[in-house]
């Protein structure tokens, strides 16, 4: 996630809609000869259970079917979120 998402994502908090981010996989499709390592149906399982959360669980994630990924340089704070991602 962007500084663009995070802004966007703190102004929707409040009125409770959700803001999170699924890192793609590397899918087998026309664009790419179908040399990716998944299909498509299995790509679309984790924007799918973004998608599917409720309101008890978090916003302002980034992850993959593995779970949270980091998604920014260095540590940073914004609000109450923390994150740390690789330099």
């Amino acid at each position: 996630m962007g500084a663009n998402a995070i802004t966007l994502a703190l102004a929707l908090e409040s009125i409770r809609i959700k803001v999170n981010a699924a890192a793609p996989a590397f899918n087998a499709t026309d664009l790419n000869n179908f040399q990716g390592t998944r299909t498509v149906q299995q790509t679309a399982r984790e924007p799918a259970r973004l998608a599917l959360r409720d309101e008890n669980d978090p916003t302002r994630t980034f992850s993959n079917e593995d779970g949270p990924l980091p998604w920014w340089g260095r540590t940073s704070n914004i609000g109450n979120y923390s994150a740390i991602a690789p330099e």
